[in-house]
């Protein structure tokens, strides 16, 4: 999909797993992944409906925010990005909206609390 051909952005609802650090320890991560949706249209260009939802053509994650819990409990924030979308998601608001609010729902996901 190309980069500027899509439809909306979305965020993932906050995944979990379990992954050993460097020194072996398990720690639990958490992340949201943000997406570039491109929904179904017909031949008239009019969207695709089936049962209320709306279809679907193609999706892109674009970032993901990961987030865990250090040695001294505090939060430790990683976003990653395919190094060639860097300066069209710096210059995308609606991008950079999701990545607060990812950054916000991961935070009361190990917190909570809102910031």
């Amino acid at each position: 999909m190309n980069d500027l051909d899509w439809d909306a952005v979305g965020r993932s609802d906050v995944f979990a797993e379990e992954v050993t650090d460097e020194s072996g320890k398990a720690v639990a991560l958490a992340g949201i992944d943000i997406d570039l949706l491109k929904f179904e249209r017909d031949d008239d260009g009019e969207l695709v409906i089936t049962d209320g939802e709306v279809g679907l053509d193609d999706m892109r994650t674009v970032v993901t925010v990961r987030a865990w819990l250090d040695e001294q409990q505090e939060l430790d924030v990683e976003i990653l990005y395919h190094e060639d979308d860097a300066e069209w998601l710096d210059n995308n608001e609606d991008i950079q909206g999701e990545i607060q609010g990812a950054i916000q729902d991961l935070t009361q996901y190990f917190l909570g609390e809102a910031t």
